[in-house]
């Protein structure tokens, strides 16, 4: 039998939450059905708003505000 490697991605979604950071992917089971290798991670739009104060500084933040294609 052959190995495949599925397709690769990262999402990132901005949602109004209380649920904790680690467990929120669990509200999106659909996305983890589909034939590709899923990075979920959902913040609050609060989280997001701070992430992008810290994407002007180099590090993680700036390379994921430089990559980043919006969807909606």
């Amino acid at each position: 039998m052959e190995d495949f490697d599925l397709p690769y991605a990262e999402l990132t979604l901005i949602m109004d939450t209380t649920i904790p950071f680690l467990n929120r992917p669990e509200s999106f089971p659909e996305l983890f059905a589909l034939s590709v290798e899923l990075n979920l991670f959902v913040y609050t739009p609060q989280e997001w708003e701070k992430a992008q104060d810290q994407s002007k500084y180099p590090g993680f933040w700036k390379s994921v505000f430089e990559d980043m294609i919006p969807i909606l």
